[in-house]
C-alpha cells in the first residue's frame, strides 16, 4: 500500500476576469507593525486564508513610511527550502526624510521583525510577513546618486536565517475597500 500525500493538487481553475483586470503598482505608503504587536487571536482570517480583520494588542500602533512616484515596491517569490515550497516576501522603499530621528527608526527596522501592510493601485490591501515577519535586510544611501537623490533605499525582506513564509502575501479585506481602509487607518 502506498502512502502519498500531495499538498499541491489544484482545486479550481485560474481564469481571466475581463470585467476586473488587475491594476499593477502600489500606493506610496506602507504600514509597519511590530510583529509582536499583532493580536493574532483577535485578528480573523477566512477559510481561504484572507485576513478579514487585523487587530493590534492594547496600546500598540502601526507606523507609516510614505513615499512618492512608485517608490514603494512590494514583491514576493517562490523559494525552495529543502523539500518544502515557501515564499520570500519583500517590500522596497525610499525614505524621503534624512535626519537623525529617521536614521534611528531605520536602525530599529534592521533589528526587529515586522508585518507590513501595502495598498495596491487596484484598491486592495496585502499583508507581507504575516507568519514569519520581515526585517530590514538592505539599506543604502548614496549621496551622489541622481536617481535616488541621495535618499535611503531600503528593503524589508523575509530574513535569510529564518524559514520563509509558508504562504504568498495575504489579501486583506474587511467587508469592502472602504471598511478595510478605515480599519488600516485606525491602526495608526
Amino acid at each position: 500500500m502506498s502512502y502519498t500525500t500531495i499538498c499541491g493538487e489544484m482545486a479550481a481553475s485560474v481564469q481571466i476576469d475581463c470585467a476586473n483586470i488587475p491594476v499593477g503598482g502600489s500606493a506610496d505608503r506602507i504600514f509597519i507593525i511590530n510583529k509582536a504587536d499583532v493580536d493574532k487571536t483577535a485578528s480573523t482570517t477566512d477559510a481561504a486564508g484572507m485576513v478579514t480583520s487585523l487587530a493590534l494588542k492594547a496600546t500598540k500602533t502601526a507606523f507609516v513610511i510614505t513615499g512618492q512616484n512608485q517608490s514603494i515596491a512590494p514583491e514576493h517569490s517562490l523559494v525552495r527550502q529543502g523539500s518544502v515550497s515557501r515564499y520570500s516576501h519583500q517590500v522596497g522603499f525610499r525614505a524621503f526624510k534624512i535626519d537623525q530621528a529617521t536614521k534611528n527608526e531605520l536602525e530599529k527596522l534592521a533589528n526587529g521583525l515586522f508585518v507590513i501592510v501595502t495598498e495596491t493601485l487596484g484598491d486592495k490591501y496585502e499583508i507581507y510577513g504575516w507568519d514569519v515577519g520581515l526585517r530590514l535586510e538592505e539599506l543604502t544611501r548614496i549621496l551622489n546618486d541622481v536617481e535616488s537623490n541621495g535618499l535611503f533605499n531600503g528593503v524589508l525582506r523575509t530574513p535569510d536565517n529564518l524559514p520563509a513564509e509558508p504562504k504568498l502575501p495575504r489579501q486583506y479585506l474587511n467587508t469592502d475597500y472602504a471598511t478595510t481602509t478605515a480599519e488600516v487607518e485606525a491602526l495608526l
